[in-house]
């Protein structure tokens, strides 16, 4: 190496070595006068925590609603435009629902049906288990009796015939036949009251029984009538035991019924009319079911206010098929806001406490301030532009102010203890 690089490199080094000394003295070096640190001194401080806490976020109201069809269907009518205010159960949308109408009718009409079942069921139990009253029991003594005598007379006159026709004969034939229809009208009578009643069963049967009956007495009467006017002969005398035979059936039904009413009602007969209580009442639980069932599938035709509110979004026109869950509008409670916080990051959210004040401005409002209290804390983060930040609610204190959904809004919450 020659001696001249040699002198080259010191020259270097004493010039890097002045200029090190004088970047110490300018920049590095103690202050002349400066307390020069112990062992004993903090190197460092801790910063106080803030008072308030700043964050952006929006106008969101209170309370909303994405209302949507349960059911398939064309829209009929729209009973409500994007900004009017509605009340709670206000219909806003009508499906076409004519069938579903329909519906619904002949399901109220089987309700009908099937009570009138049940009050006429129920009224046949109480009457067996009530048992005759005691006109009925006197009324059927009668008839009993009545036929009784109606044999009797019918003998005395088919023997006075085989002796020969007199006046007396036919008279008695003739008051025969007259007594016959009174007996006649009777049991069409009483047949007619237990129709209107609504009662059937076993005292119908009867009924139809005496009626059946009566008729062919009055048959027999007058067919012997007229052989007793012609007069006697082989054929009258016939006509007379039928009529002795009509008589004897009489007296023999009316006795029955007598004998069944004093005897009441059989265990079997209470029980099958209890049956048939229970029936009936299963037929109009079954017909409420399907009423109710029919008037769900109505009402689901029906989109309703579930709160008072705006409308601020209607997406569907009449006329329009909608699909179920698909959404038509959207209704928003304005009768209180709040604001929700966008971008607090996860060293403020900390400080941040429900029930601390809020002092908030919006940009559509210039300078003017809004007053509000923290009231949810988000427990889950959200990642905004790269962030990690959680969302705060806001009630915001009531104003006039025309606030609307999704305004901007910046916070100062005050986080002092």
């Amino acid at each position: 190496m020659s001696r001249t690089r040699i002198l080259i490199g010191l020259i270097i080094v004493a010039v890097l070595a002045g200029l090190g000394y004088v970047g110490y003295q300018k920049y590095l070096a103690p202050a002349q006068g400066a307390p020069t640190p112990t062992g004993n001194a903090s190197l460092s401080t801790t910063p106080e925590a803030p008072s308030v806490v700043s964050a952006e976020g929006k106008i969101v109201p209170a309370r909303d609603a994405t209302l949507a069809f349960r059911m398939a269907g064309r829209v009929e009518k729209i009973s409500v435009k994007e900004g009017e205010a509605v009340k709670e159960g206000d219909v806003l949308i009508q499906l076409e629902s004519a069938d579903v109408q329909a519906g619904v009718a002949q399901a109220q009409a089987a309700v009908a049906q099937a009570e009138a079942a049940v009050a006429l069921a129920q009224a046949q139990l109480d009457q067996i288990t009530a048992g005759p009253r005691p006109e009925e029991i006197a009324a059927a003594e009668a008839q009993a009796k009545a036929a009784s005598n109606a044999v009797g007379q019918a003998v005395a006159q088919r023997d006075q015939v085989a002796k020969g026709a007199t006046d007396d004969a036919i008279a008695a034939v003739e008051a025969q036949l007259a007594q016959a229809q009174v007996q006649r009208k009777e049991a069409e009578d009483a047949y007619q009251r237990l129709m209107d009643s609504k009662i059937h069963g076993w005292m119908e049967e009867q009924a139809i029984l005496r009626v059946n009956a009566a008729n062919e007495a009055v048959a027999a009467a007058q067919a012997a009538l007229d052989q007793l006017k012609s007069g006697a002969s082989p054929e009258l005398v016939q006509a007379y035991n039928s009529a002795i035979g009509v008589a004897s059936q009489q007296r023999k039904a009316a006795e029955a019924q007598l004998a069944l009413l004093q005897a009441g009602a059989t265990k079997a007969q209470v029980d099958a009319a209890m049956a048939q209580v229970d029936q009936a009442k299963a037929g109009l639980e079954a017909a409420k079911a399907a009423l109710a069932a029919a008037q769900a599938q109505l009402d689901q035709a029906t989109l309703k206010a579930p709160f008072a509110g705006t409308i601020v979004s209607l997406s569907t026109e009449v006329g329009e098929v909608v699909t179920p869950g698909a959404p038509v509008l959207v209704l928003v409670d304005e009768s209180k806001w709040r604001m929700q916080t966008n971008d607090l990051s996860e060293t403020d959210v900390v400080l941040v406490r429900p029930g601390q004040s809020v002092t908030a401005t919006l940009d559509a409002f210039g300078d003017q301030t809004f007053h509000g209290v923290v009231t949810e804390i988000a427990s889950i983060a959200e990642t905004n532009r790269g962030n990690t930040t959680y969302a705060v609610t806001i009630d915001l204190d009531p104003t006039d102010a025309p606030l609307r959904w999704g305004m901007t809004a910046f916070v100062d919450i005050d986080v002092r203890p």
